[in-house]
């Protein structure tokens, strides 16, 4: 990369999936590389992420899917939401182009919002996308229901397609609105086994078995957690405060006691939780077996629920199963295997292919 190295990378407010794989990225650029970053997700995030210098500014440009809960999204809303902000497109372009170019961007890359690349083609700059799905594949079935938003969907298509290149990250929808594109392989953050530390810090028992629970910051209504302590032979933990947990589950304080958050996937056993790229990415190379929640209506769930399957890596339950939680032979059958980790991250690939691309 040029001395001066300047990246612009927009990251998705929808969730801190893109925002978790996107700082590892960030964090393993040479540290001469300016980073600005684009994005609505909060400043503290990107405190605790990044462990370099870099500039953040507040500024939307997607907005992701409108959740009703974790598991059913608003697709009403959603496309309503989207063509609200699209309808403003001439003067984000604009405004946005003319900042690059004052902050002398050198590249531009976005996970995954599509206005980026018009952004980034009137500042004439190079621009990237690192993504492992696009808002086209998951809007098209909202469209398919409400197709008067088709000519929305089509300029999203369009967006995409002034792209570079797309890096695709494994497991992936086939990103055919990136007319550039190449597989690059899984990308997740290592994580340590530190059960010790762990024990010491949220009072756990080492002896049994550790189950982190991850239900996303959308959260699950009328699950009966309580009946946690009827799991005896089991410790739970997360960084969630859960409704009536019982003595047996863990909060993980808001600074994770300084521990990484990957060192406490790292020190599960099992992980309970919603699918999402982070999730499905790190214990796909930690070695983990998740069992996770069915999702509705998002098209990204099915190809992440093989990934798992396939490897005989995880189990899927529905909201019933979990609010009444009717897990124990789940766990049971989870925890009695052992999972041979994804070997090959594709980070270095991705760093490498940056410094080629924005030299």
């Amino acid at each position: 990369m040029p001395a001066s190295s300047h990246i612009a990378y927009f990251i998705t407010g929808h969730g801190y999936g893109h925002g978790v794989r996107s700082c590892a990225i960030i964090n393993a650029l040479p540290l001469n590389t300016q980073i600005t970053i684009f994005s609505t997700l909060p400043t503290t995030f990107f405190q605790a992420e990044l462990h370099r210098p870099y500039q953040h500014i507040t500024h939307a440009i997607d907005c992701g899917c409108v959740q009703q809960d974790t598991v059913y999204i608003d697709k009403l809303a959603t496309l309503q939401t989207y063509a609200a902000l699209n309808a403003q497109r001439e003067a984000l372009i604009t405004n946005l182009s003319q900042q690059l170019k004052h902050l002398a961007v050198t590249l531009v890359i976005s996970d995954i919002a599509a206005l980026a690349f018009p952004i980034a083609k009137q500042a004439d700059i190079p621009a990237l996308a690192i993504t492992n799905f696009n808002w086209f594949d998951i809007y098209q079935p909202f469209v398919d229901i409400y197709p008067e938003y088709k000519p929305l969907l089509n300029q999203i298509a369009d967006d995409y397609a002034q792209a570079t290149q797309a890096l695709c990250l494994s497991p992936s929808l086939e990103m055919r609105v990136f007319p550039q594109r190449q597989t690059v392989g899984v990308l997740y953050r290592h994580g340590v086994v530190q059960r010790d530390r762990i024990a010491q810090c949220l009072g756990m028992n080492p002896a049994k078995k550790w189950v982190l629970v991850y239900i996303g910051n959308y959260g699950l209504a009328g699950v009966a957690w309580e009946k946690l302590l009827e799991f005896t032979e089991y410790e739970f933990f997360g960084i969630e405060p859960l409704d009536n947990a019982p003595i047996n589950y863990h909060l993980i304080p808001n600074d994770k006691a300084g521990i990484p958050y990957a060192d406490f996937t790292a020190s599960a056993d099992v992980i309970v939780g919603k699918l999402g790229y982070g999730l499905v990415s790190e214990c796909l190379g930690l070695g983990k077996a998740v069992l996770f929640l069915k999702r509705h209506d998002f098209v990204e769930y099915q190809l992440l629920k093989q990934a798992l399957l396939v490897r005989q890596q995880g189990i899927e339950i529905d909201e019933t199963q979990l609010r009444e939680l009717a897990i124990l032979p789940y766990l049971d059958k989870l925890t009695a295997q052992h999972y041979t980790p994804v070997t090959e991250n594709a980070l270095q690939k991705i760093i490498d292919f940056i410094g080629q691309i924005d030299k």
